[in-house]
């Protein structure tokens, strides 16, 4: 009885997140209307629609651990990795059914043609492969002895595995292709310009979603440059070769966030499994701080580097586009530059542009 009860209540959960969310999305009736919100509106349902799920399991009685039991024979870490398994798909399906429900608001807000069909195979990839990894070191932490030094070396462990296998997951969960022969000739042109050279370049399918974006992930040595199909429609050589020079610009940024966010997770969970949880209330409360002010620094030092190659000036202006073209706000709150440790864009337009 217990599977059955697991899938009813997934069953349930999924509709009343597919519903809720779409009673959400109707806060977005038009275009103008600024999508600032949508993320923070889109993570926060899913966080519900996680919590809703968990509650509906408890409530049913339900759990996949004896049916796993009695169909695999194992030693019983197996067990309780495909036991995490079920519960992560389980989720996965609650959370992409409120996606789902909220996918009109993101098409009138952001004015783009997204496709049911698109939208479930793209947000489906990053969901499955993402859940089941993190279901898979929760197993593992479930099924060991949890001490302080275990635990801050599990987060630890995760950050390098994340450090190091980000080109294969997005390979994984995003559609990834070679540049063609003249985006090649392109953006081989505009990297030398910006100074970005040395890297495995790779396209992105992000038209549909409008997304103008580049990023570079991987170790060194094995560094890949991302850069979306879409920016390379829209800007032109001058605006992709200022993205291209703010975004290597930004590779020790990248590295030290991820940093930040693997050694205070460490931290924490060190406490919390010592018995010490106001030490770590302290760590959680203190340590932002600092962490955002070195990394405001390292963001206005990459802007600095990238207008050395293409001038503050047109560093500036591309930023202003690239957020016109996201709806996305120049001013962002205390709180959200203290969760990215980093200025806010306007902030950095600012100062650009005194200097120029």
């Amino acid at each position: 009885m217990s599977l059955p009860a697991t899938l009813a209540a997934t069953v349930i959960a999924a509709v009343v997140a597919h519903l809720l969310m779409r009673l959400l999305g109707r806060r977005y009736a038009a275009p103008e209307r600024a999508s600032r919100r949508l993320r923070r509106d889109l993570l926060v349902g899913s966080l519900f629609a996680v919590a809703g799920f968990a509650v509906a399991v408890l409530l049913a009685g339900g759990t996949v651990h004896p049916a796993v039991r009695t169909r695999v024979a194992g030693p019983p870490l197996l067990v309780t990795v495909l036991t995490f398994w079920g519960y992560s798909l389980c989720a996965t399906a609650v959370v992409l059914a409120g996606y789902l429900g909220f996918l009109p608001a993101v098409r009138r807000t952001r004015e783009v043609e997204l496709g049911d069909a698109t939208a479930t195979v793209r947000m489906g990839r990053w969901l499955v492969v993402t859940g089941l990894l993190a279901a898979t070191g929760a197993a593992v932490v479930y099924s060991v002895t949890v001490t302080p030094l275990t635990a801050a070396a599990a987060i630890l462990v995760v950050a390098l595995a994340a450090y190091l296998a980000a080109p294969w997951l997005i390979a994984l969960t995003q559609s990834v292709r070679a540049p063609t022969d003249a985006e090649l000739d392109r953006l081989d042109r505009l990297c030398a310009q910006a100074g970005a050279t040395g890297y495995r370049l790779r396209v992105l399918d992000r038209r549909d979603e409008q997304a103008a974006v580049a990023f570079v992930r991987g170790p060194p040595g094995a560094r890949s440059l991302y850069v979306t199909d879409y920016l390379l429609e829209v800007l032109d050589d001058d605006a992709v070769a200022a993205v291209l020079a703010v975004t290597v610009a930004n590779e020790r940024h990248t590295a030290y966030r991820l940093g930040v966010v693997g050694g205070v997770g460490a931290g924490l969970l060190a406490a919390v499994a010592a018995g010490y949880p106001f030490v770590a209330l302290g760590l959680l409360v203190l340590a932002p701080l600092p962490a955002y002010a070195l990394g405001r620094r390292l963001v206005f030092r990459a802007d600095d580097r990238a207008a050395s190659r293409v001038g503050s000036t047109t560093v500036a202006d591309t930023l202003d586009r690239t957020a016109d073209l996201h709806d996305a706000s120049l001013d962002a709150g205390l709180l959200a530059r203290i969760g990215s440790l980093r200025p806010s864009r306007g902030q950095r337009i600012d100062r650009l542009r005194s200097q120029s």
